[in-house]
């Protein structure tokens, strides 16, 4: 396990340039906060003060609804949205499956954002035996050369980071990292430093935090203080499942109960290491909400 200590600084300042790709200012903002449901595959608008929802489109793949996305960014330099599926589908979800594997999902898509149709890019099918077959892309980022950052379980490959592709490629290197589960992520192109919650140690009511520079944790903060929760939430294992912050530096976040499989929209302190309750989007597994993401308001319909 790793051994927390604070550390000396908090990369939030930087971190403006995630999911960026460049200075291409002909490209619309993206400076809406969008979720989506995980079982019914609806994407939802949040209003950053309130944490109020407001459900804007449904995404589809093959003329069926895309369910199960669980990492999603916009990638400003290809004017496009790009996802992972869950690795498993859900018992009750009915997405079209190629893998041929099992009930395994893991799918990579990009999807049009005018027409919210996706198509799959990468099959998780390990190419043949080129790779192993992930475990789960839990969330990534768009690096300053376009490609994707992703973190997660790489099953035979180990937890840690691997880049993709916009074609689905992926690269045959994965830096191991000593982290697990939820692994919400945010990403500073320009310095390649990413700031990861990391779940091996949280069962008791935390959240860590990670520092990731040249693929070694080099920080840890543990945050201990929930503000505002409607229900106790220190007495289960919890787990960030995404991060996303905003131009003006606020951090907000998607703190899963596990035990309760509630859904809760959260802002982060990390400096003052506070976790504050906006909104509970989730009541139980069959009502999860995976991802956070900033999108171009006029894709947000």
């Amino acid at each position: 396990m790793t051994t927390k200590f604070k550390p000396l600084l908090i990369l939030v300042s930087g971190i403006f340039f995630m999911q960026s790709c460049g200075d291409d200012d002909k490209s619309p903002a993206a400076d809406v906060l969008v979720t989506s449901n995980r079982q019914t595959g609806a994407f939802y608008k949040i209003d950053q003060k309130t944490g109020d929802t407001t459900k804007i489109f449904t995404p589809t793949v093959t003329g069926s609804t895309l369910t199960d996305v669980r990492a999603f960014v916009y990638h400003k330099g290809e004017d496009m949205f790009f996802a992972s599926a869950n690795s498993y589908l859900s018992e009750n979800t009915k997405v079209h499956s190629t893998a041929g594997v099992s009930n395994r999902l893991g799918f990579l898509y990009k999807m049009n954002p005018k027409t919210k149709v996706a198509s799959v890019i990468n099959a998780n099918d390990g190419n043949g035996g080129e790779y192993a077959v992930w475990d789960a892309i839990n969330n990534w980022a768009v690096a300053e050369d376009d490609s994707l950052v992703a973190i997660g379980d790489f099953n035979g490959d180990g937890n840690g980071i691997v880049k993709f592709g916009t074609d689905g490629g992926r690269s045959l290197k994965t830096k191991e990292v000593d982290i697990c589960c939820g692994n919400g992520l945010l990403y500073d192109a320009k310095t390649d430093v990413l700031t990861v919650s990391s779940s091996w140690d949280t069962d008791d009511g935390e959240i860590d935090i990670v520092t990731i520079e040249g693929g070694e944790i080099t920080a840890t903060t543990t945050i201990t203080t929930f503000t505002g929760f409607p229900e106790t939430v220190t007495d289960s294992w919890l787990t960030m499942k995404a991060l996303a912050v905003n131009k003006k530096g606020v951090v907000f976040g998607l703190l899963y109960h596990y035990d309760e499989a509630r859904t809760y929209l959260v802002t982060v302190d990390m400096v003052g290491e506070e976790i504050t309750f906006m909104a509970k989007l989730g009541n139980d597994y069959d009502h999860q909400f995976n991802n956070l993401a900033f999108i171009p308001a006029k894709y947000a319909k």
